[in-house]
């Protein structure tokens, strides 16, 4: 039993470790990866296996086999040699299945090692040296072609805990200051409107501190001893050292040791435990680890100092086992080590939580310490379009609102969402606004870096890529106009991102099922909030009149999850769907939602009558759910009471099928009649181009298929990733460029009128 608790603690380990990469390399995605057997069985492979190992982030369900960054995962037990040569075999092997048509990869080695010794053999066979060498001879082997463009290799050490008190020893008691006590308790820090609002004698967490100085290889064999889950909270491996303080800290150690604690801001170690007063003494109990026992204690700030420092002594270790034949060489490098341990010191601060008896309250106390001491972060992709003039617009005018309003929510940088009432970071905002305009698989797929990826303007302004996240029309509008743009984009982000975090909480309540419902709901949170938002919201994407508060419908989610699962099981099995794989990657893609949307509107169809009745009575009871009466008519019903879709080109009227023709047909038909002026491209550039280059990029509008049109003398594409409103506001711009008449296009929607020229 305990043989399993320690594998399981191990795979946590692992697990934790990779996101955090993830997570420093911007890559770290909305989905949950892991969550399979065969992903699971991959951990248990990397943590508990006896042997060199390798998998890769497409095997894991982390990436796609055309994404342009990939991680090769790998452990190292030994031989050095043969882990070396394996590598090279799984990097090409992993570039050979690849897209040949997509530009150069940014190829990471993610290496899983048991000691620091280890670390430091990997890391020399796997420097930055080594790694450009490695590049460059792949790079030369026949069928690859210079593919890689960088390779970068990255040391974990994962460590399983054996049974141990861990302290901190020979501490000198004078030298130890606890910090006074603040108000009625030692170090309780309570608010004004806390003490006015706590009955006497409420429990509340209480905050302890000690400072003292303590030796730095302390610090350096707890690291040993723990592995990263020492940084659980401040974790930096992965992220390349550009200040030059790892350079400083080995000069520090190599040349002046007794300087150390004078040059170095100190180390913060953060406890969260009932464990009673920090009592001044000879040694600090920092707590208890074992199998399935993780510590309770981390490194919140100072884990780039406990790293450097680490690799500092243990290379020196590593090069005095080398140098054991001579010795002069031997006994100069024992020397140094000696001296650096003997002198060198640190400042360390250990602040301590307990919950006492508040165990909510105190989690979040400690949580917003980490935040505050843990700034030794780069700066990441959402801190620069955090500072974009739509996004700062955005923040600016939810600053405006009333907290009482249903759509209100504050737009807050990264890491200040600690503690905070109904806001949201960027990227959860940019995943629910694609959830709102029907791209769940876009919202579950792509990364940071992708989903927040800028270009600059010429007139020197940052624009997203995914013109979805904010409208042509947001960043000019103002008063009243503000308003509306805001409720008909965003009225509804706020309750998107309540019930994605609902859909999470609520999937862990299903414990039976077969291995296709759990494929569905493990990997269908956006697919379901989006769909949800358009059966609420009757099929529009204009959310100015929505007005539902999530807590009101909270209770009934899962048994809307459970209904949506058998419905997208229903489409894979029997419907008319052209995706038969049920699989993760299904749901990183819009196709089938496209045919789930369908469906919900006008009824799925199937050649056995008691599957179509039956899928769409699921669909009724789905909708009934909420209160929602749906109208669905099939196509052939719809076109005889006069509502099917077509546009209308002066007196010429053409069906369409949806909205991407209507533009299409609308756009080459304009280019071939009317005169248009030749700042045509400079205006439309954002969906109309006649330029490959552009088109090739498969950015904005013009992901998927953009659709080639010819006029006269030119070639255009037409970008159509845009909904129906934006396609509009298209058409309404490309009208007045050519001088087109009032009435004399029409586009009607399903017996709507969507878009009438001059209007």
């Amino acid at each position: 039993m305990q043989g399993n608790v320690q594998k399981y603690e191990l795979v946590d380990q692992v697990k934790n470790s990779v996101n955090q990469l993830l997570k420093n390399w911007e890559m770290l995605q909305e989905e949950e990866w892991g969550v399979t057997p065969e992903t699971q069985l991959l951990l248990e492979r990397l943590a508990c296996g006896e042997k060199n190992y390798f998998c890769n982030s497409v095997s894991m369900d982390m990436t796609q086999p055309d994404d342009g960054q990939q991680i090769l995962f790998g452990v190292c037990r030994n031989p050095f040699d043969d882990f070396l040569s394996m590598a090279e075999s799984e990097i090409c092997e992993l570039i050979r299945k690849a897209d040949k048509s997509k530009n150069q990869m940014v190829l990471h080695l993610a290496v899983f090692v048991g000691s620091m010794k280890d670390r430091i053999c990997v890391e020399e066979q796997f420097n930055r040296r080594a790694c450009q060498t490695i590049r460059n001879k792949i790079n030369k082997m026949p069928g690859i072609g210079k593919r890689i463009r960088s390779l970068h290799c990255t040391c974990i050490l994962i460590r399983d805990y054996p049974q141990k008190t861990v302290k901190l020893k020979q501490l000198k008691r004078f030298e130890m200051i606890p910090e006074p006590p603040v108000g009625r308790a030692l170090n309780q820090e309570r608010s004004w409107e806390d003490r006015e609002n706590t009955a006497a004698g409420d429990a509340v967490p209480l905050i302890q501190s000690i400072a003292f100085t303590s030796d730095l290889y302390q610090l350096v064999d707890l690291y040993n001893l723990i592995g990263e889950p020492l940084f659980q909270n401040n974790v930096r491996f992965g992220i390349e050292e550009e200040m030059g303080v790892d350079q400083s800290i080995r000069r520090t150690l190599s040349e002046e040791p007794e300087m150390f604690w004078f040059k170095n801001n100190g180390v913060t170690l953060l406890i969260e435990e009932d464990c009673g007063p920090l009592r001044i003494g000879e040694e600090l109990v920092l707590g208890n680890i074992g199998p399935g026992k993780a510590p309770n204690f981390s490194i919140v700030n100072g884990a780039q100092t406990i790293t450097t420092a680490a690799r500092y002594f243990y290379k020196l270790e590593h090069e005095k086992e080398c140098a054991k034949g001579d010795g002069g060489k031997y006994a100069g490098i024992q020397e140094q080590i000696d001296r650096a341990r003997r002198m060198s010191r640190v400042l360390v601060r250990v602040i301590c939580v307990t919950a006492n008896g508040d165990r909510e309250r105190a989690n979040e106390l400690a949580k917003s310490i980490s935040v505050a001491l843990n700034r030794q972060k780069p700066i990441h992709i959402e801190d620069i379009a955090f500072t974009s003039p739509a996004v700062s617009k955005l923040a600016d005018y939810l600053h405006r609102m009333l907290p009482s309003e249903t759509n209100a929510f504050r737009l807050v940088r990264r890491g200040e969402a600690v503690g905070t009432n109904r806001c949201m970071e960027l990227v959860e905002f940019a995943r629910a606004r694609m959830a709102c305009v029907g791209m769940p698989g876009t919202a579950r797929a792509k990364g940071t870096n992708e989903l927040l990826r800028l270009n600059n303007q010429e007139d020197g302004t940052l624009r997203f890529v995914y013109r979805e996240l904010f409208a042509d029309d947001w960043q000019d509008a103002e008063g009243e106009a503000e308003r509306a743009v805001f409720q008909r984009d965003y009225g509804a982000v706020w309750f998107a991102h309540q019930v994605a975090l609902a859909y999470e909480w609520r999937r862990k309540d299903f414990h039976t099922g077969s291995p296709e419902f759990f494929i569905i709901l493990n990997n269908g949170k956006w697919y379901f909030t989006a769909l949800f938002l358009q059966v609420l919201n009757r099929f529009q994407t204009d959310y100015s009149h929505f007005s539902l508060d999530y807590e009101s419908i909270y209770d009934r989610i899962p048994e809307a999850m459970e209904r949506f699962a058998d419905i997208v099981l229903y489409l894979c099995q029997c419907g008319d769907s052209d995706e038969v794989e049920l699989g993760s990657n299904l749901f990183k893609k819009e196709t089938l939602y496209r045919q789930l949307l369908q469906g919900f509107q006008t009824g799925f169809t199937a050649e056995n009558a008691n599957a179509r009745e039956q899928i769409n009575q699921q669909v009724q009871e789905f909708a009934d759910l909420f209160g929602v009466e749906l109208s669905r008519e099939d196509v052939s019903s719809r076109e005889e009471n006069g509502q099917s879709s077509y546009i209308v080109l002066q007196d010429s009227k053409v069906q369409v099928k949806n909205d991407a023709q209507a533009l299409v047909q609308i756009t080459e038909y304009i280019l071939n009649t009317y005169s248009v002026p030749a700042e045509l491209e400079e205006v439309c550039s954002p969906w109309l181009t006649a330029k490959s280059a552009v088109v090739k990029t498969g950015f904005g509008y013009f992901r998927g298929s953009p659709r080639a049109i010819r006029t006269k003398t030119h070639s255009f594409w037409v970008g159509t990733s845009s909904n129906t409103i934006a396609k509009c506001r298209q058409l309404k711009t490309l009208c007045q460029l050519a001088g087109v008449g009032k009435g004399e296009i029409l586009w009607v929607k399903k017996g709507k009128t969507e878009f009438a020229s001059g209007s």
